[in-house]
């Protein structure tokens, strides 16, 4: 069976795209024929380029200048493909400019905005792709297009955030390994020689770091090769899927960090469903969208729960209560209390947008106190690393200048 996307419309005389799996053309006809729709295009979904994972070479900033520029051009009147075709000629990404021409060939062919973005999955997820057909359908794609980039904009300040707190460990640790790679190559060789023609006995720290100067002085260009190997895999492993599962497993399961994790979490959560609501995605909808956002397997079985129990008729703070109980209290009373005064009043999209930005001055709030409490345990551990080696080295050399004396 081949894949086909269509277009078509219906008895309402709204555009209605889709992709449906049959064996022929004709097939998918019947189809669309039995639902009542006037057909205007199908064509085969061929794999191609646009299906390549572009996920690594676009940075969240491409996003929001994709975003921001295209919501300005719409604004000013330029019609989609004119506006595509100053973003072509402005971007400097290959991968992004690639996907914008993919995009605007699309458009060209009578396809909507939403309809070719979502092809590209890696790029755009599924909330991304719902506000902008929300915003199509209503015929507020402008305004759509202005709330995605302002959501963009705070998650790119959030991860600039958590980035500039990884900064201080990353330098703290890069200076203990200098240190300890100078003491290795040009300290150590020398006092090898000493210690070999003095014969005098070592501790075991001692022999530690002279067996390991012997490996990396055998042969610096193995060493070098093995150390680019073990960093290359690494690198390959955390950026898979596998490797990505696991970085989040343990962002939600180390101490103290994990309380980072959630309420991040969680203000990504409020503000992606305060986005889609506005835009008009129905409610049961923007929690099943949300529930594959989570990086809470606590919090995605909560919503999904929540999706099934709204479904069948339930209000959304009490679905949300019940799944939230069946997963270890991962939605806090408070969000359940606000999104309930949300939902009686008429406000949830509000009340949700204010508890994103609760939750996110709690996470800045946490970063800082993570970071208070980082500082001194990272001096300690330099101090006792860097004390270690120094010991390593100096205590034979006084035994051996004791031994001189006596």
């Amino acid at each position: 069976m081949s894949k086909y996307i269509y277009q078509a419309i219906d008895e309402s005389s709204k555009l209605v795209e889709g992709e449906l799996s049959a064996s022929t053309e004709n097939e998918i006809a019947q189809m669309l024929n039995s639902r009542n729709l006037t057909i205007i295009s199908i064509e085969v979904n061929k794999p191609s380029a646009r299906r390549i994972k572009f996920s690594s070479s676009i940075k969240i900033k491409d996003k929001l200048v994709f975003t921001t520029y295209l919501a300005t051009m719409l604004k000013a009147g330029l019609s989609p493909i004119s506006a595509m075709d100053v973003l072509i000629s402005d971007t400097k990404n290959k991968t992004m400019r690639f996907i914008l021409e993919e995009i605007r060939s699309d458009l060209e062919k009578g396809r909507s905005l939403s309809s070719s973005m979502s092809q590209f999955t890696d790029i755009f997820d599924n909330s991304f792709i719902a506000v902008i057909k929300a915003g199509e359908t209503s015929g507020k794609l402008t305004k759509s297009l202005e709330d995605l980039s302002k959501k963009i904009d705070q998650d790119d300040l959030l991860i600039g955030r958590i980035k500039n707190a990884l900064i201080y460990p990353s330098v703290i640790f890069a200076t203990l390994v200098l240190i300890g790679t100078a003491i290795v190559i040009f300290i150590l060789p020398k006092i090898i020689k000493v210690f070999a023609s003095l014969n005098v006995k070592l501790p075991l720290t001692t022999k530690i770091f002279i067996g390991f100067t012997k490996i990396i002085s055998y042969n610096y260009i193995l060493t070098i090769g093995i150390l680019i190997v073990i960093v290359s895999l690494f690198i390959v492993y955390f950026g898979s899927k596998n490797g990505k599962k696991t970085l989040n497993y343990l962002a939600n399961n180390i101490w103290y960090i994990k309380n980072i994790t959630h309420v991040i979490n969680l203000s990504r959560v409020n503000s992606t469903m305060a986005l889609l609501l506005k835009a008009g995605v129905p409610i049961e909808k923007t929690i099943d969208i949300v529930s594959e956002i989570s990086t809470s397997q606590d919090v995605q079985q909560t919503l999904k729960i929540a999706c099934e129990q709204i479904k069948s008729g339930m209000g959304v703070s009490e679905s949300l209560k019940t799944g939230s109980i069946l997963n270890s209290n991962a939605i806090p009373e408070i969000m359940l209390k606000v999104i309930e005064v949300g939902e009686k009043t008429g406000t949830l999209d509000e009340v949700l947008k204010t508890l994103s930005i609760s939750f996110r001055k709690d996470a800045d709030s946490k970063i800082k106190n993570f970071m208070s409490l980082l500082e001194p345990i990272l001096m300690v551990v330099v101090g006792l690393a860097v004390g270690i080696m120094i010991l390593s080295i100096v205590g034979p050399i006084y035994k051996i200048v004791g031994g001189v004396s006596g």
